[in-house]
């Protein structure tokens, strides 16, 4: 049993593992199963990974996304994205 279950429950409304699946990010897919997940779709969803591919990935998909670089430019363009958005 995995010991990060409980945190991962009070951290994100839905978690989809590679592992699991069967498929990985920058599979069209990975991105596509997280939006059903949430019960969204994926042009309502904002990805945020350091990995270019992925975040090429999820636009794909039709998710937005920002690269990471660190946690005050990734907030500070997450907020961007939203205000732009009126979300």
């Amino acid at each position: 049993m995995d010991k990060f279950i409980p945190e991962r429950a009070e951290l994100f409304d839905a978690v989809v593992l590679s592992g699991e699946v069967g498929v990985a990010k920058p599979d069209l897919e990975i991105y596509q199963m997280i939006a059903r997940n949430l019960g969204v779709e994926p042009s309502e969803c904002v990805m945020i990974d350091d990995q270019p591919g992925y975040c090429e990935g999820a636009q794909m998909a039709g998710m937005q996304s920002i690269l990471f670089a660190n946690n005050e430019q990734s907030m500070s363009d997450l907020a961007s994205l939203l205000e732009s958005s009126n979300a």
